[in-house]
């Protein structure tokens, strides 16, 4: 059941301006006497900033306000009469991010720039946290990218459906892939693909729990339950799962609460309608700004729900209801999710977008597409990479992350 207790209200976001077409998308009309917008125009390394939807009031009395805090160089505001979502958008000086001056009672103005404020923050934030799991475990992330190695106990998974259908041949594979370098390994019993029908909540679990329970006793690394019921979500959590991954992304409150009743980790992803209709829904007016809308409402939920800030998790849902054109659009600008406030996952391993873009390769033929896949996913900001090349893939981000240091990796 969906829970609609928030509504659209003004949000803060990040925007990533990569290209001319990010500048005709966002900044399509702007006040005369303003310049061109574009990464040369951002004041000392500003980080553009829009903050909508705003009446021309509102507008006027935020862009002064920003102006008197001296946070940014130049804001603009676009036409109310030429967009049906008008904004007011800034650059932004990160290292202008003080407290608040004032005290006492907050106007608006005050509360939206200090959301404003938050998410600068959030985004340029480069420090390590720790994500708390159920049963005292927990992730350290903010590093190197996390490998998640993907087990589908399926027998229909568009990757490797059947391959660990059985108990001891998944025990088998997720030993490997913790000898292999994986920092979590994710188990699911229902197919995600795209077209795929819905199993039975009795089926997933039958598939699911002997394998959560062999291998949450004999392995090193967390384990984390893939699925939208929060019945097997409950049940896992008991046999010695600490980590929810939801692609149903929340909407349930009885997930949520038996996510706050373990103390369990949970990622929450963005997908439009189900498995068995999301390719019918990859038209967006604005796909990032709906996928950032999503999951902060989502997030909100969940706090709203005691689920502390420190079990959360955001996944973009790349592959889920989203065109080949709006996969590239997200990962190539991840870092706009990082201003959330949460750690980044990102699942790209064999999809069909990177099939389209490497000539049509066939599932078992993408080895090369999902490794640069993941490593693009790891230099734009993703905190975990969900794959199922798990050797391959620790591999290709030691070498990043070692040329990202500056350092030769150990041997």
């Amino acid at each position: 059941m969906v829970d609609d207790r928030v509504k659209p209200t003004p949000l803060a976001r990040v925007i990533e301006v990569r290209s001319g077409e990010d500048v005709e998308r966002y900044l399509p009309a702007r006040p005369e006497g303003t310049h061109p917008a574009g990464p040369h125009n951002a004041p000392g390394g500003g980080v553009l900033v829009s903050f909508g939807p705003v009446d021309a009031r509102t507008a006027h009395d935020l862009h002064r306000a920003l102006r008197k805090e001296k946070l940014c160089g130049s804001t603009w505001v676009l036409d109310p009469m030429r967009s049906n979502e008008p904004c007011l958008f800034a650059w932004v000086d990160p290292g202008a991010l003080l407290p608040l001056r004032r005290s006492g009672r907050r106007t608006r103005t005050d509360r939206s720039i200090q959301e404003i404020r938050e998410v600068v923050q959030n985004y340029v934030a480069a420090e390590e946290r720790v994500v708390a799991l159920a049963g005292g475990r927990e992730l350290r992330v903010g590093g190197r990218a996390l490998v998640m190695g993907v087990l589908n106990v399926t027998p229909d998974s568009f990757s490797d459906g059947g391959d660990f259908f059985s108990t001891d041949r998944a025990v088998a594979r997720a030993r490997r892939m913790v000898k292999e370098g994986a920092d979590l390994v994710d188990i699911g019993g229902e197919s995600t693909r795209p077209g795929a029908s819905w199993v039975s909540a009795e089926e997933e679990e039958r598939r699911v729990l002997p394998v959560v329970k062999e291998i949450a006793e004999g392995l090193s690394v967390p384990v984390s339950i893939d699925t939208r019921r929060p019945r097997i979500a409950e049940k896992a959590l008991r046999s010695g799962a600490s980590l929810v991954n939801d692609v149903g992304g929340l909407r349930s409150s009885a997930m949520r609460k038996v996510v706050q009743r373990a103390g369990a980790g949970v990622a929450v992803m963005h997908m439009r309608g189900e498995p068995s209709t999301m390719q019918m829904l990859t038209r967006y007016a604005d796909l990032r700004g709906e996928v950032f809308r999503f999951l902060k409402e989502r997030t909100e939920l969940a706090r709203a729900d005691k689920i502390s800030a420190d079990h959360l998790i955001v996944d973009p849902g790349i592959g889920f209801g989203k065109s080949v054109e709006g996969n590239v659009d997200l990962l190539s600008h991840l870092g706009e999710f990082r201003a959330l406030g949460y750690p980044v996952l990102v699942g790209t391993s064999r999809k069909s977008f990177l099939g389209h873009l490497s000539g049509g390769a066939v599932v078992t033929d993408r080895l090369e597409a999902s490794l640069g896949s993941a490593v693009v996913a790891a230099l734009h900001g993703a905190d975990i990479v969900r794959v199922h090349d798990v050797r391959e893939t620790v591999r290709a981000l030691t070498l990043v992350n070692a040329i990202a240091d500056g350092r030769s990796p150990r041997h």
